[in-house]
């Protein structure tokens, strides 16, 4: 006997957090993410009982840092054996921490070689060095 009816799932709420290493560094990088999401369950066409109206839910994704901020992700969310969401999204940070100040570049200063004889002017004897 096929079913006769569908279960509707609407996320009303959630909280959640993502775990990611290196989250300053170019290129390919992965992280995880969980937490808790209240849903709208309805049943159309089919009755059932609902467990509960707070679900935790898990996931794990990948994602590409490009330069100044951007990043493109993809991940996968778990919320019961009924509901998985995936996604594919394009991230801007705009406060990604503060850039470094500028270092500023020392010059050594020159040291003048050491005179070991006197110029001579004029009619003045040069013969002696000091």
């Amino acid at each position: 006997m096929a079913p006769q009816g569908t279960i509707e799932y609407n996320a009303l709420y959630g909280l959640g957090g993502v775990f990611s290493w290196s989250h300053n560094q170019q290129g390919l990088l992965g992280f995880l993410r969980a937490g808790g999401a209240g849903l709208d369950v309805k049943g159309v066409g089919i009755s059932f009982e609902k467990e509960n109206d707070v679900q935790l839910f898990i996931g794990t994704g990948g994602r590409y840092n490009f330069t100044d901020g951007w990043e493109a992700r993809l991940e996968c969310e778990y919320f019961s054996s009924d509901v998985q969401l995936f996604t594919r999204s394009v991230v801007r940070r705009f406060l990604s921490g503060a850039k470094p100040a500028p270092v500023a570049v020392v010059q050594p200063v020159p040291i003048p070689a050491p005179v070991t004889a006197r110029a001579c002017i004029g009619d003045e004897d040069c013969c002696n060095a000091t």
